[in-house]
């Protein structure tokens, strides 16, 4: 089967993109074009940005001025770019893998924080560090300054809506809690309770004997 190629057919006078002008056709792939701020060059049509080579420079050096992380690349990005992008990925994006818990059932980000620099300004000013991770106060909630904030990776467990709650002598906690007062691993209570389905109370109470607890 025979490709047949189609070309657009340009006119002097055409606005290609940022309000570009061509001027005159050189040859078959080149034109004169005139940018917006008035600078004249040569270059072809298609996939042209619209910029001259002086407004092309400024544009980028604007884009790097207002992320300064690298944001066209996640190559030199910074972490907390990554969080702001990743978090955006999970309420926008429905080909990945948690979209199902994030933007698949209802959680939205609130409209100031499509803008890094908002969503920036507002983790600096709220305690942000690099050991620190983005947590909705109300995991039903959306991601919006007044639900979220920065915890620790122990917090968000303790406030996971997957959070198994145990109740043993008349004290309600999370599976988290119950593991740092017992000192049993939290993996270890998990097995028991989900995996070997022990009582609680056995579950909070029983050594821990071996790695692997045969037989329970």
């Amino acid at each position: 089967m025979i490709k047949i190629r189609q070309y657009i057919r340009r006119h002097p006078g055409d606005v290609i993109s940022n309000g570009a002008v061509l001027l005159k056709r050189i040859d078959r792939r080149l034109w004169k074009i005139q940018c917006a701020c008035g600078n004249v060059y040569v270059s072809q049509p298609a996939g042209n940005s619209g910029h001259c080579r002086e407004c092309g420079y400024k544009q980028n050096s604007i884009t790097r001025t207002i992320h300064g992380e690298s944001p066209d690349t996640k190559k030199n990005a910074s972490r907390l770019y990554g969080i702001w992008l990743n978090m955006k990925q999970r309420c926008t994006n429905p080909n990945l893998d948690f979209y199902h818990i994030y933007g698949g059932r209802g959680i939205t980000i609130d409209p100031v924080w499509n803008d890094y620099l908002a969503f920036k300004e507002w983790a600096l000013s709220h305690g942000y560090t690099d050991k620190l991770s983005l947590d909705r106060i109300n995991v039903n909630g959306n991601y919006e300054p007044s639900n979220c904030r920065w915890a620790t990776q122990k917090e968000q467990m303790r406030n996971t809506r997957r959070n198994h709650l145990l109740t043993f002598n008349g004290a309600t906690r999370t599976m988290a809690e119950w593991s740092e007062i017992t000192g049993i691993s939290y993996h270890t209570l998990k097995q028991r309770i989900n995996k070997s389905k022990w009582p609680v109370e056995k579950a909070l109470t029983t050594p821990v004997k071996t790695l692997q607890e045969k037989g329970a």
